[in-house]
């Protein structure tokens, strides 16, 4: 395979070209997944703080009015109702009534149980939690999970009387809604990035048969003549520079040609004088020879 790298242009380019395309695409999917990913978690964050501030009244009338009457029936009621208002927000995974001295008037874990909370009373343990039930504002926070999943928490302030700030509703999400988008995410970019893999192989394939095909029979022509064919015709109607690189090569191909039957014609030249003189010096020295044999001499005296 290296060899075969070696000796084609033509896989070295797509090669390269493929590389970089797939890297490229790589890339958009990182950024393209990461962005999306800040926006669906930017998304259920807004969410929640919308959900928190519209629900803690309905939620607290609910307690008002279901939660401490007595009997079962009553309390089923209430935690149905209270199913049917968390149930608008599905990250929502645990809510509380909380006074601001930290003191758990209900907790929605009770639902789940089925049964009221009788035991003693409870406080929230989590001192930056009862900083933020303190405060006299809507607050949140984020925590991760020991699972690697993010909890936000929203804590809305309830005014009781005479709007004095006296309890606040604890919200807990889990943006599990989030693990669909990662899904849905994925699957997105694989869809968009088969296809441009795809066009990453193929564009090259398509493309550079133009550039390398002109470039082989340069080659070949240029090999022909160092063999001494000047015959070689190269014709191109490309304009670029593999068309300037070609027409070139012919233009210098016919000034080898001209080159060349001019020396061609100054060597037969010089052979055909080459072989009168030495025609001449033979039938001298044939004629000497033949004037000696009759006694004459051809030496020249003073």
């Amino acid at each position: 395979m290296f060899d075969f790298l070696k000796r084609s242009l033509q896989a070295k380019i797509t090669l390269i070209v493929t590389g970089v395309m797939v890297m490229a695409v790589a890339a958009f999917s990182v950024v393209f997944f990461l962005s999306e990913q800040q926006r669906g978690q930017q998304d259920a964050v807004r969410d929640a703080d919308i959900f928190s501030r519209f629900a803690t009244q309905e939620i607290y009338d609910l307690y008002i009015h279901d939660y401490n009457p007595p009997g079962q029936d009553v309390f089923v009621g209430f935690g149905q109702a209270l199913a049917t208002v968390l149930n608008a927000n599905t990250d929502t995974k645990h809510v509380q009534l909380v006074g601001i001295n930290g003191r758990i008037l209900f907790d929605s874990d009770e639902v789940a149980q089925g049964h009221r909370y009788s035991g003693p009373d409870r406080f929230v343990e989590d001192q930056a939690l009862l900083g933020l039930i303190e405060t006299d504002a809507i607050a949140n926070r984020e925590l991760s999970a020991s699972a690697g999943s993010l909890t936000y928490q929203v804590v809305v302030p309830v005014r009781v009387v005479e709007g004095v700030h006296t309890l606040s509703m604890v919200y807990s999400f889990s943006f599990d809604s989030l693990k669909a988008l990662r899904l849905a995410l994925i699957t997105r970019a694989l869809v968009t990035s088969i296809p441009l893999l795809l066009l990453a192989i193929l564009i090259p394939m398509l493309i550079l048969p133009g550039i390398v095909r002109p470039l082989r029979v340069l080659t070949e022509a240029a090999s022909r003549v160092s063999s001494g064919d000047y015959s070689v015709v190269v014709t191109t109607n490309a304009e670029d520079e593999i068309g300037v690189l070609a027409r070139t090569f012919t233009h210098m191909l016919g000034d080898l040609k001209k080159s060349n039957t001019t020396l061609t014609d100054k060597i037969s030249e010089l052979e055909r004088l080459n072989k009168v003189m030495i025609t001449r010096e033979l039938r001298m020295v044939e004629l000497k020879q033949k004037l000696a044999e009759k006694g004459i001499s051809t030496e020249t005296t003073d």
